[in-house]
């Protein structure tokens, strides 16, 4: 960058060296220190990919939203709370699920993101008291678990690019033969990387996709994609 001219806005510039060992920290000549995480677009990346400052984020951020549900339940019934909890927590639980909400989560972190999921539930059905379990609260709310929410983004996401055309990733999905050749309407996805950093590649983190059964060459419509994908993963028509 120095030999063609350009100049580093040191205050705007942050490096980060990722890998699964604690890396060592770095400075470069002009001065730039390396760091353990940053955030990129309201998403954080630490440097081994593990997300767990991620969701101590959001749990911080969607508390604060938690109890402002909390104190609006006094005031409007249980229907008009769930809009609020859909459009209010939902856009900052799952912001970028794309990218962090996959298998490369552990037991912990799916049990953070489920304890605030439910959280958020009881607030706004109004069981202050957590007498209900979470079994009718599923039926109550009809909202979509964490792992249900991944299950369908992941698909929508890789579905969406498989069907784009002159795309290095749409490409890249075909070419590597995981679409069923004798059953169009299968998927076959294999994990074959026991890593947390292989796991982030596209082909270890689509195991979902092999229960959505519909022709995938045909150029499926965005409509009828959502409402496969909802039957598929949403248990007893969640959304």
């Amino acid at each position: 960058m120095e030999k063609i001219g350009m100049v580093i806005n040191k205050q705007k510039t942050e490096l980060v060296l990722f890998s699964k060992k604690d890396p060592p920290t770095l400075q470069l000549e002009n001065g730039i220190t390396s760091i353990k995480s940053m955030k990129a677009l309201g998403v954080t990346l630490s440097h081994n990919l593990n997300w767990e400052l991620h969701i101590s984020n959001i749990m911080a951020k969607t508390s604060r939203t938690i109890h402002s549900i909390k104190f609006l339940r006094r005031y409007i019934p249980t229907a008009c709370a769930l809009k609020v909890a859909s459009s209010q927590y939902l856009g900052q639980a799952y912001y970028g699920a794309s990218v962090w909400l996959n298998k490369t989560l552990n037991y912990s972190q799916w049990d953070r993101l489920n304890r605030q999921h439910y959280r958020v539930i009881r607030a706004a059905v109004g069981d202050f008291s957590r007498r209900i379990p979470r079994a009718v609260l599923d039926i109550i709310a009809k909202r979509a678990t964490p792992k249900e929410w991944s299950s369908y983004i992941n698909s929508s996401t890789a579905i969406k690019l498989y069907n784009l055309q002159n795309t290095r990733i749409g490409k890249q999905l075909k070419d590597t033969g995981y679409i069923n050749e004798r059953r169009p309407d299968r998927a076959i996805f294999i994990d074959d990387s026991k890593k947390l950093i292989g796991q982030h590649q596209m082909k270890n983190r689509l195991q979902c996709l092999n229960d959505v059964q519909f022709p995938w060459t045909n150029g499926i419509s965005n409509e009828t994609l959502r409402r496969q994908l909802k039957t598929t993963f949403f248990r007893n028509g969640l959304s």
